[in-house]
C-alpha cells in the first residue's frame, strides 16, 4: 500500500519473486478495500497516502477482529523519531525508512509470517535463445536434472523474465536477434535485482573473441553449444554451488542492511552520516535527544549505535553505561563520536566498542568541526 508506482512496482517484483501472491494499493480507500475484504497475511503500509494517514489506517486494522492479527510493515520518509514510536504504539509489527531494502523487507515479512526464507527445491533456470531445436533439447536436459525451466527466445523478453522469475541462474546465447547475449549480462548486470544472479554463456564454434567479450560483459562462465547440453549441465552446477556458497558467506558476515540508531548534536553532520549510510542501503534512526533515544529503544531495538554525547567531561561515559544497562543492547555495538570530555579509556569502560574523535577527517573533506 503505497502511493508511489516505483515503490509498488518494486515490492511487487520483490514478494512476488520470493513466492507471494501481491495486492497492490495506491491510496487509503484502496488499501481499506483489500484489506478488509480480502484475506491477507501480511500488510506492507506506507505512512502517507494521498487521501489520507497510514497511521490511522493501521489503527483501524488493529480495531477490527478480522485483520487486528495480521502483522503491518510501516514504510516512511520521515526522519523524526516520533513517527516510529506512533506508528509502534498503534500497533506497527516493523517500522522501516526509506530509502528502504527490499532484502530487509522481505526478511522481516518471513520472520513475521513465521517462515524461515523458502528454499527452492528446484532451481528456475532462465534459458535465451532463439533457436526452438537447441531450447527444446537443452530444456529437455535441465528438467532431467532436476531443473524449472522457462524460456525467452529475445534478449529484451529474456531480462522482462528475469526480473519477473527472478531465478537461479541465467544460460544466454550469445548470438541473439537485436540485442546480443553480451547486452543482456551487462543489463542483468546493472540491475540491482539480478546483479547477482549466476550467468552461463552460449558461444558457438570458434568464438574465443565472443567469450572474452562475454566475461568483460559479466558472464561467470561459458560453454560451447558444440559440446553438447552434459558440459552446460556441469558447468551449470558448478556456477549454482558458488553462488550459493556466497550467499551463505554474505549471510553470515553481514545479515544484510542495518537498522542503525543515531544520535548527535550537529545537523549537517547528521545529515552527512544519514547519507553514506543510507547509501549503503542501511535504515537510519535520528533521535534529536537521549530521551527521545531511550524512548524508541523500548520499542525497537536498532544492530548498531552511533553516538554524539555532550561535549562536558563524563557525558560519553555516563551515556554508554544507561545505554548498556539495557538487556536488549548487550551485545548491541556502539561507537562514540567525541569532541572532549571523556577519552578514549573512559568511554571504552565505560561500554563502548569505538570512539572516533570529532576532529577525525571524513572523507573527501576536512575534520568534523561544529561547522559540519
Amino acid at each position: 500500500m503505497d502511493d508511489s508506482l516505483t515503490v509498488r512496482m518494486d515490492l511487487f517484483q520483490a514478494f512476488r519473486g520470493a513466492g507471494y501472491e501481491v495486492l497492490l494499493a495506491a491510496s487509503i480507500a484502496e488499501a481499506r478495500r483489500l484489506a478488509f475484504e480480502g484475506s491477507v497475511e501480511l500488510v506492507v503500509l506506507d505512512v502517507m497516502l494521498p487521501d489520507g494517514d497510514g497511521i490511522d489506517l493501521l489503527s483501524e486494522l488493529k480495531q477490527e477482529a478480522a485483520t487486528a492479527h495480521v502483522p503491518v510493515i510501516l514504510l516512511s520518509s520521515e526522519d523524526e523519531i516520533r513517527h516510529r514510536i506512533s506508528g509502534f504504539e498503534r500497533g506497527a509489527d516493523e517500522y522501516l525508512g526509506k530509502p528502504y531494502s527490499t532484502e530487509r523487507v522481505l526478511r522481516r515479512a518471513r520472520e513475521l509470517l513465521g517462515e524461515r526464507a523458502p528454499p527452492r527445491l528446484v532451481p528456475t533456470i532462465l534459458v535465451i535463445d532463439d533457436s526452438p531445436t537447441f531450447a527444446h533439447a537443452l530444456t529437455a536436459a535441465l528438467e532431467a536434472s532436476g531443473y524449472r525451466v522457462e524460456i525467452a527466445p529475445t534478449g529484451e523478453l529474456g531480462l522482462t523474465r528475469a526480473l519477473e522469475l527472478r531465478p537461479d541462474a541465467v544460460i544466454v546465447d550469445g548470438v541473439l536477434p537485436r540485442m546480443d547475449g553480451a547486452a543482456v549480462v551487462r543489463a542483468l548486470r546493472l540491475d540491482p535485482a539480478t546483479e547477482h544472479v549466476p550467468c552461463l554463456f552460449l558461444t558457438a564454434s570458434g568464438g574465443g573473441a565472443t567469450e572474452v567479450t562475454a566475461l568483460e560483459a559479466g558472464a561467470d562462465a561459458f560453454a560451447r553449444k558444440e559440446q553438447g547440453t552434459e558440459l552446460i549441465l556441469e558447468r551449470l552446477a558448478a556456477l549454482l554451488r558458488v553462488a550459493e556458497g556466497s550467499r551463505r558467506a554474505m549471510s553470515t558476515r553481514s545479515g544484510g542492511p542495518r537498522r542503525i540508531l543515531l544520535l548527535t548534536e550537529s545537523n549537517t553532520l547528521t545529515e552527512w552520516i544519514t547519507r553514506l549510510l543510507r547509501e549503503d542501503g542501511h535504515d537510519v534512526l535520528r533521535a534529536q535527544s537521549e530521551d527521545e533515544a531511550f524512548e524508541l529503544l523500548t520499542l525497537q531495538a536498532p544492530d548498531c549505535m552511533l553516538l554524539e554525547p555532550l561535549p562536558e567531561a563524563g557525558a560519553a561515559s555516563r551515556l554508554c553505561r544507561r545505554l548498556r544497562a539495557l538487556p536488549l543492547l548487550s551485545g548491541t555495538p556502539i561507537v562514540v563520536l567525541s569532541s572532549g570530555g571523556d577519552g578514549m579509556k573512559q568511554v571504552i569502560d565505560a561500554g563502548a566498542d569505538d570512539w572516533v574523535p570529532r576532529e577525525a577527517d571524513k572523507p573527501g573533506g576536512g575534520p568534523l568541526s561544529q561547522s559540519d
